[in-house]
C-alpha cells in the first residue's frame, strides 16, 4: 500500500517536473530563440524621428553692415491631430447627453496601386476645421482665405508631427488682438519662427535675390529617409541667397517622438536644437551701392532712368564695391509668398525688374575702343598716327565717322587724342591692323566675351566675334568691315556693365586684371566660436608681363584723362574741380522689341567708363543708360555724381543707408542728365554743353537687325507664389467680431478628469 502511494507520489512529481520542464524549453524558445520573430509579429512601441531646418545665416557688406536678416514670424498653426482628437471628444460627449450615436465626418482619396486606382477613407479634416475653429478665429479678426486640399494633403502626411502652417505674418495688432483674447482652442497656437527679411528693400535686391518656402520635391529620396518626417529647408532662388544656399542654410536639428503601440504620440524622447547657417560677407560696401542706386533715382529732378546700372571697382583688389540696376523689386514681398496677382506684376512688366542689367550684356559702343588700343600694342603699331578723313572704305561702302554729319573730319591722330576725341574713323584702321586675333587676345585679358565668374546666376559674356564666330552664326566669311564695326564697340560685339567696370579697373591700375567677385569672406558657427574663410583676390592678368609695357599703359590712362578734361574731349560734364578724373564715353544702337508696337525699334545705349583720383585711383565706374541721347550727356554725369560721393565717403563724409524704393521702370529717352533741381533750365543747358556728339550713329550693317521677334530674357526664377483659397476655404464664418460678443465657458458634459486643458468659447 505504501510502496504504491510513493510510486503515484514519484510518478506525480516526474509528471510535473517534466511539466516545468517542457514550460521552461518553451519559454526559451519564445524568448529567446525565436523573440525578434515575435517582435515582429506585435506591435510595441517605437521612435519617430523629425528634421527641424536650420536658421539661415545673414549676409552683409564689407564693414559688417547687415543687409539681409530672420526676423520673427508670428503664425497661427494647427496640430491636426490634437484638434481631431477634441472635436471627437466634444462631439461624443454632446453626443451622448442627447442619447444619439456620433459619427465622424469622413472624406475619400484615390491612390493608386500597381497601375490600379484605389479609394481610401480619412477624416474630413477641414469640415472639422470649418465648424470647429474658423468661427473662433473669425472672430478674433485673424481668419484668411485657405486651401482645404493643403489640410488634407498634410493630414494624411503628418498627422500631428509637423504643425500646419494656417496663416503667416501676423501683424502687431493680431498678434496683441489673440494674446489678450486668447485663442482658447486645442491644437491652435501661435508659433513663432524666423523668416528673411532684407532690411533696405530693393537696395542691392539683384544681388542678394531672394528664397522660396520648403519644398519637398526638391529633396533627394536618400536624405529623405535619413528621418520619417522630412521638414526641408526654405532654399534661395536667385541672387547670393542661390549662389551661397549651402552655405547660408543652417545644420539641421532633429526631434525624436515616442510612438506606442497604438500609433499615439506618447511625448518627447530628444532634442537636436538645429545650428545657424554660416554668415556670408560680400565685398559690396552698403554706403557707396546707396550712393550708386541714388544716382540712378535721383537724377533729373527725382525722375531717375527706366533702365540703367552702375557699378563701382576697387581697382586695387577687383572687389566690387556695388552693382545698382533698374528697374528693381522689393524681396520683401516675396517672403514668405507673393500673391499670384503680384508675381504677375513682376513677370508681365515688359521692363522685366527682376533683370539684372547690370550683368546682361549690350553693344559697348565707343567704351569699347580702350581693349582695342591694347590690341593695337600686342601688334607694335600703337605709335603709328592714323588719319582721319571723316569716311573710310575698306570692302564695301565708305563708313563715316561721327564728326562727317558735322561736315568735319580730324585729320591726323596719335593713340591718347584719338581716345579723347572718340574718333571712329582712327579705330576702323587701328583696329584692322592691329587684327581680330590680337582684339581676342585683349578680350581675353579683359575677361570679355565671357562670364566673368561671379557669384550670381545668369550672368552673360557679351560677345566679341570673330571670323569663327560670323561663320557658325551667320554662315558669312569675315571682313575688313567686320574688324572695323567690333573696333568701336558695334556689329554684334556686346560686353555687359560689370565687364566694362573691369575695363576701367584694369586701366586705372596700371594693367592688373583682377578676378572679379562678390563675396569677401564666410564665417561659419562652430559651437560658440566663429570661424572665418576668406575669399581672397585672384590676379589674373598683369599686362606689363604680357607684352605690353607700362608706359603704354599710361599712354590709354592719358588718353582717358583728355576725354574728361582737354577741351576737345567728350566728357568735359564728368570734370571735378577737388580731383582728376579720367574717363571714356560711349554710345550704341541696337534693337528693342516693343511689345505694343510689336515690332522691333532702335534703342540708344549710353556708356561712361571712368575713374578716380587719376594719380591714385580709389574707384572704376562703369555706368549704363538704356535709351539715352549719348554717353556724354546722359551716363558720364551719373558716374561723376558716384565718383564724388564715393570719394567724400572715403575722406569721412558720412553716408547714411536706407531702404531703398523699387523702381518700375519705362522706356522714356533721356536727352541729357542733371542733379541741379532747382534750375529748371538746368536739363536744357546740359542737353545744350553736351557736345561729345558720339551718339553711336553709324552704317546700318554695324546694327544687325534681329528677326521680328521679342529678344531673349532670362528665365526668371519663381519664389513661393500663394496658391488661391478653393471653393471651400474661401467661406468666411459667419460670426461677428469679438468687439460686438461676449463669450461663456462651453461645457463639454465630460468628467473633470477628462476635460481639456485649453477652454472652450461659443457665443452667449
Amino acid at each position: 500500500m505504501m510502496f504504491r502511494y510513493r510510486l503515484r507520489l514519484q510518478l506525480f512529481t516526474l509528471l510535473l517536473f517534466g511539466g516545468f520542464a517542457a514550460l521552461v524549453l518553451r519559454l526559451w524558445a519564445v524568448q529567446i530563440e525565436d523573440h525578434e520573430k515575435y517582435v515582429r509579429l506585435v506591435p510595441g512601441t517605437s521612435e519617430v524621428t523629425i528634421r527641424v531646418p536650420g536658421t539661415r545665416g545673414e549676409i552683409k557688406d564689407r564693414n559688417g553692415v547687415t543687409l539681409v536678416t530672420n526676423k520673427i514670424n508670428y503664425e497661427v498653426v494647427f496640430n491636426l491631430e490634437d484638434i481631431v482628437a477634441e472635436y471627437r471628444r466634444e462631439k461624443e460627449a454632446e453626443a451622448k447627453r442627447e442619447g444619439v450615436k456620433f459619427k465622424m465626418p469622413m472624406t475619400s482619396y484615390t491612390i493608386r496601386e500597381n497601375g490600379q486606382p484605389r479609394y481610401k477613407e480619412h477624416y474630413d479634416v477641414p469640415a472639422i476645421l470649418d465648424e470647429f475653429v474658423m468661427p473662433r478665429l473669425q472672430a478674433l479678426g485673424i481668419w484668411v482665405e485657405w486651401r482645404s486640399n493643403a489640410v488634407n494633403t498634410h493630414w494624411r502626411t503628418y498627422k500631428g508631427l509637423v504643425p500646419f502652417v494656417y496663416r503667416d505674418k501676423l501683424s502687431y495688432e493680431e498678434f496683441a488682438r489673440v494674446a489678450e483674447h486668447d485663442l482658447d482652442l486645442p491644437g491652435v497656437s501661435i508659433n513663432a519662427r524666423p523668416i528673411r527679411e532684407y532690411l533696405f528693400d530693393s537696395l542691392a535686391c539683384h544681388i542678394l535675390g531672394y528664397v522660396a518656402k520648403p519644398d519637398i520635391d526638391k529633396v533627394a529620396l536618400d536624405e529623405q529617409r535619413r528621418f520619417n518626417h522630412y521638414v526641408p529647408d526654405e532654399f534661395g532662388v536667385a541672387g547670393i541667397e542661390k549662389s551661397m544656399d549651402l552655405t547660408l542654410r543652417g545644420k539641421e536639428g532633429k526631434r525624436t517622438m515616442l510612438k506606442d503601440e497604438k500609433g499615439i504620440i506618447q511625448g518627447e524622447i530628444s532634442y537636436e536644437p538645429p545650428v545657424k547657417g554660416s554668415d556670408i560677407f560680400l565685398t559690396i560696401d552698403a554706403r557707396i551701392q546707396s550712393i550708386a542706386e541714388d544716382a540712378l533715382r535721383d537724377a533729373n529732378g527725382g525722375v531717375g532712368f527706366g533702365r540703367a546700372a552702375a557699378v563701382v571697382v576697387d581697382p586695387k583688389t577687383g572687389d566690387i564695391l556695388a552693382m545698382a540696376s533698374v528697374p528693381s523689386f522689393n524681396p520683401n514681398r516675396f517672403i514668405p509668398s507673393i500673391s499670384k496677382e503680384e508675381w504677375a506684376q513682376y513677370t508681365g512688366n515688359p521692363v522685366k525688374p527682376l533683370v539684372n542689367l547690370a550683368t546682361r550684356s549690350f553693344p559697348p559702343g565707343s567704351t569699347f575702343k580702350i581693349p582695342v588700343s591694347f590690341a593695337g600694342m600686342l601688334a607694335g603699331i600703337d605709335g603709328i598716327p592714323q588719319y582721319c578723313a571723316g569716311t573710310t572704305t575698306f570692302v564695301k561702302r565708305p563708313i563715316k565717322c561721327w564728326i562727317a554729319d558735322k561736315g568735319g573730319s580730324h585729320g591726323s591722330l596719335g593713340l591718347s587724342e584719338a581716345i579723347m576725341r572718340s574718333c571712329n574713323c582712327f579705330f576702323y584702321q587701328y583696329g584692322n591692323k592691329a587684327g581680330i586675333k590680337n582684339i581676342k587676345q585683349v578680350a581675353e585679358f579683359f575677361n570679355l566675351g565671357k562670364p566673368t565668374g561671379i557669384e550670381l546666376e545668369n550672368e552673360l559674356g557679351g560677345i566679341v566675334p570673330d571670323p569663327d564666330w560670323k561663320q557658325l552664326n551667320w554662315n558669312l566669311p569675315w571682313s575688313a568691315d567686320d574688324t572695323a564695326y567690333v573696333s568701336i564697340g558695334q556689329s554684334a560685339c556686346e560686353a555687359t556693365p560689370l565687364q566694362m567696370a573691369y575695363v576701367a579697373s584694369v586701366v586705372a591700375n596700371g594693367g592688373k586684371c583682377w578676378k572679379p567677385q562678390l563675396v569677401d569672406k564666410t564665417v561659419e558657427f562652430d559651437g560658440t566660436n566663429q570661424v572665418a574663410k576668406l575669399n581672397p583676390s585672384e590676379l589674373r592678368y598683369d599686362l606689363t608681363l604680357e607684352g605690353i609695357s607700362p608706359e603704354q599703359v599710361e599712354r590709354v590712362r592719358r588718353g582717358m584723362w583728355r576725354v574728361v578734361n582737354d577741351l576737345g574731349g567728350t566728357a568735359k560734364r564728368a570734370k571735378s574741380e577737388q580731383y582728376e578724373v579720367a574717363g571714356k564715353t560711349g554710345t550704341a544702337q541696337r534693337w528693342r522689341w516693343d511689345d505694343e508696337l510689336k515690332q522691333n525699334v532702335k534703342d540708344n545705349i549710353s556708356w561712361f567708363i571712368t575713374f578716380a583720383p587719376y594719380d591714385n585711383p580709389l574707384y572704376a565706374v562703369c555706368v549704363m543708360v538704356q535709351n539715352g541721347k549719348s554717353g556724354g550727356g546722359v551716363a558720364s554725369p551719373v558716374a561723376a555724381r558716384i565718383l564724388e560721393q564715393s570719394i567724400a565717403y572715403s575722406q569721412g563724409y558720412d553716408v547714411r543707408v536706407e531702404p531703398v524704393q523699387e523702381v518700375a521702370g519705362n522706356f522714356l529717352y533721356t536727352e541729357a542728365t542733371t542733379y541741379d533741381e532747382g534750375d529748371p533750365a538746368a536739363a536744357f543747358l546740359a542737353a545744350a554743353e553736351d557736345d561729345d556728339a558720339d551718339t553711336g550713329a553709324v552704317a546700318e550693317d554695324a546694327i544687325p537687325k534681329p528677326k521680328a521677334v521679342p529678344r531673349a530674357v532670362p528665365a526668371v526664377a519663381a519664389p513661393t507664389v500663394r496658391e488661391e483659397a478653393d471653393r471651400r476655404g474661401s467661406q468666411a464664418p459667419d460670426v461677428q467680431p469679438i468687439e460686438d460678443q461676449k463669450f461663456e465657458r462651453r461645457d463639454s458634459g465630460a468628467d473633470d478628469e477628462d476635460r481639456p486643458r485649453n477652454r472652450l468659447f461659443r457665443r452667449r
